[in-house]
Order: structure tokens, then C-alpha cells, then sequence
């Protein structure tokens, strides 16, 4: 957790407690696992002899082979926690191949802007970001930010120094250099000033209260300021 300030506004890093699982987006990517307790999008033919003959199968099914499309293997390791990667595991009694996360090589051409690069790089670039993604949803590592007195708050940040780096964006779009915030703070002390004289004044004009009211404020003194600040912060 990260509790900081930046141009006198609370910033507040907290992780995220209920992240939405980034597969229910709108993704140009397809991820086909084979697992018991954790699924992507599609499952693949649990009947064939290797996991390999399933995807093949599985793309066979969609009108694809294995030559016109772009894929990743994606493995899972799963003990206390559970994470996802595009290569394997050290561990091989915990960890597996859980599937493929694969795009056609056509839609790949139509949906990425690249001119003079290697489209193939490219996408298998992409395609692992996907998979790390995922991996960080799986670990809880999600993160949301919130701006106290901005009243803003936003949430799936990969981590901490994202969260921080966006919240302070928001804050230099929404209040540059803070002046705002110390014209309101000049205005806020000067009004608290005012106030407090004026309390101070009535509390003890001897001509407004009665000598039974005036031994129950000198006794209750820090209760009476509690409650006259809460109403007034309350309106």
C-alpha cells in the first residue's frame, strides 16, 4: 500500500480486491487451455492423445491449421498461488502445459499497425503481454488508486508506481501546479480562523448562557467541539 502526497493532494495505492478477469474484455487473441479449476476462452478436445493433437484439432474445428496462425505454449504452475507463463516452469511437479493463446495470422494483419516491422515479432509480443497480464490477475496483483478530495478513484493498474504514475496525471490534468488546491487551503484556514473567534466569542458570552449551561460546556468542552465541527463539516 502506498499513502503519499503530491501537490497537497492524498494519493492512496491500494490493491485491488475484486479486478475484473481481463479475458472478459474484448481481446483479438483466443487462449485455449485444458484445466479442471482454470479456463480461458475455449477448452481444447480432451480426448486426444497429446496436448499438441488438441490445439491442432481444436484450430480444425475454427477452419485454421497450425501454419496460419500466430501462437504461444502457455504453461501453469499451481502449489499455494497460482501463475501463468509462456515458458516453462522450473518445477515439473507443479507446473504443466495448461494450453495456447493463438490469433490468425489474417486478423493479425488487419488489426496491427505494422508497416515495416516483423508482423510475426510483433504479434507474439502481444500475445505474451496477454499472457502476463492474465498472470498478474491471477496473483492478485492488480492494483487501484484513489484522490482524496478530487473524489477520484480508478482501478486495474499492474502495479504500484502504474497506479501512482496515473493518479499523479489526474492530478496535473485536472489541477496543474495545484493552485487550486492552495487557494482553497488559503481560503480553508482563513474561514477556520474566522470561525474558531466566533466560537470562542459565543461559548463565552456570559449573557447567552445560564450558569447550568455554562458548567456543562466548561466540562464537555472537547465533546461540544466535536459535535459543532461534525455538523458543520456534515453541511
Amino acid at each position: 500500500m502506498i499513502d503519499t502526497n503530491y501537490l497537497w493532494y492524498n494519493i492512496e495505492i491500494t490493491q485491488d480486491e475484486y479486478p475484473e478477469n481481463p479475458r472478459e474484455w474484448d481481446n483479438l487473441w483466443t487462449l485455449v487451455t485444458s484445466h479442471r479449476n482454470y479456463s480461458g476462452d475455449d477448452e481444447l478436445p480432451e480426448w486426444q492423445a497429446s496436448i499438441e493433437k488438441a490445439f491442432a484439432m481444436y484450430l480444425e474445428w475454427e477452419w485454421l491449421s497450425m501454419e496460419e496462425v500466430y501462437y504461444h505454449t502457455v504453461y501453469l504452475y499451481e502449489h499455494s498461488w497460482v501463475t501463468i507463463s509462456t515458458s516453462p516452469f522450473w518445477c515439473r511437479w507443479d507446473s504443466w502445459q495448461w494450453g495456447y493463446i493463438y490469433v490468425s495470422k489474417k486478423k493479425a494483419e488487419e488489426e496491427l499497425t505494422c508497416a515495416k516491422c516483423n508482423l510475426e515479432k510483433v504479434t507474439l509480443t502481444y500475445l505474451d503481454n496477454e499472457i502476463k497480464t492474465l498472470d498478474k490477475y491471477y496473483r492478485w496483483e492488480i492494483y487501484e488508486y484513489r484522490i482524496e478530495l478530487l473524489w477520484e478513484m480508478s482501478w486495474w493498474y499492474e502495479s504500484e508506481d502504474e497506479a501512482l504514475a496515473e493518479a499523479k496525471r489526474y492530478i496535473d490534468t485536472t489541477d496543474p501546479e495545484g493552485k487550486i488546491m492552495n487557494i482553497s487551503e488559503l481560503i480553508y484556514n482563513e474561514a477556520m480562523d474566522s470561525f474558531w473567534d466566533k466560537f470562542n466569542n459565543l461559548k463565552n458570552d456570559s449573557e447567552m448562557m445560564v450558569d447550568k449551561e455554562w458548567e456543562t460546556i466548561e466540562a464537555n468542552e472537547e465533546l461540544l467541539t466535536n459535535i459543532v465541527w461534525d455538523k458543520l463539516r456534515k453541511y
